[in-house]
């Protein structure tokens, strides 16, 4: 019996710290969120950028917003209807974020196990960050994005497409296949 695989993969994750930021600041209500204004220092200096989950000191755990906007001097905070905030508009406040991991790996896979054979080209994404993501990640004189909507703050897929499977010259199964978070879908024939 002869077994051989070939595994062809790019693979690409951005990496974001925890922040945190002690600085006083004017906290204005706007549609949707609010807009957080510095007195001092840089927003973006400090690390921050959007799709960051934050959390504010003097605030409910449960409450986070996530950075929709930014400039050095302004933080542009959404939320949900009942994510205000109630410990005050002005004063000194620290703002927070666990970070975590984001990215993906893409490549083709062939193997043959004696009778078994197949090949799919093949799709992991990954975000632990708790948020968002927009980061674009310069390899040589490619610039890769890595981007996650603010609703998949949790994910973890894990995608097969054009897959083919040939037990034994008996069975053959043919599609696409993925694992989202718990959750298979797919399309076979």
């Amino acid at each position: 019996m002869t077994i051989r695989a070939k595994l062809y993969a790019a693979i690409v994750l951005t990496i974001l710290g925890p922040l945190a930021t002690t600085t006083d600041v004017t906290i204005v209500a706007i549609t949707g969120g609010y807009e957080v204004t510095r007195t001092t220092g840089s927003w973006l200096t400090d690390g921050w950028s959007v799709g960051r989950q934050v959390l504010i000191s003097g605030e409910a755990a449960t409450k986070s917003w996530h950075v929709s906007e930014i400039t050095a001097t302004v933080l542009t905070l959404e939320g949900t209807a009942t994510d205000t905030i109630t410990g005050g508009l002005t004063g000194s406040k620290t703002f927070s974020t666990a970070g975590g991991i984001a990215g993906y790996a893409s490549g083709n896979v062939d193997a043959n196990l004696g009778p078994v054979e197949g090949g799919a080209r093949v799709l992991v994404r990954l975000n632990k960050t708790g948020g968002s993501v927009d980061e674009s990640i310069q390899i040589g004189t490619r610039t890769v994005e890595v981007k996650f909507a603010a609703n998949e703050g949790n994910v973890f897929e894990v995608s097969l497409s054009d897959l083919t499977l040939n037990i034994g010259d008996f069975v053959t199964v043919e599609g696409n296949v993925a694992f989202s978070n718990g959750m298979f879908a797919g399309t076979v024939s």
